[in-house]
């Protein structure tokens, strides 16, 4: 009697075993996808602060050399159109 009680819990041991690797398995999969979905958020926080960046320092040329073009009495409306000698004529 007691040798069918030790193969019925080997049994039970064998099917435990198999559904906690088997969750373990999936829990796995579930952090490798909430890994990947962390990266892509960090590569678009990062492209969106280069962005910022970019534009931030661009804004702050166009406001330096307007600046000085007022400074040196020079005007610039016709850099906007693409003349090369804008207020030198």
């Amino acid at each position: 009697a007691s040798s069918t009680s030790g193969s019925g819990s080997g049994g039970c041991t064998v099917f435990t075993q198999f559904s906690l690797k088997l969750g373990q398995l999936t829990v796995f999969e579930l952090d490798q996808a909430l890994q990947f979905i962390k990266l892509a958020l960090q590569i678009a926080h990062a492209a969106l602060q280069l962005f910022v960046f970019a534009t931030s320092r661009v804004k702050a040329l166009f406001g330096h050399c307007q600046f000085v073009a007022k400074y040196f009495g020079v005007d610039l409306t016709g850099v906007s159109t693409g003349s090369r000698l804008a207020g030198f004529g």
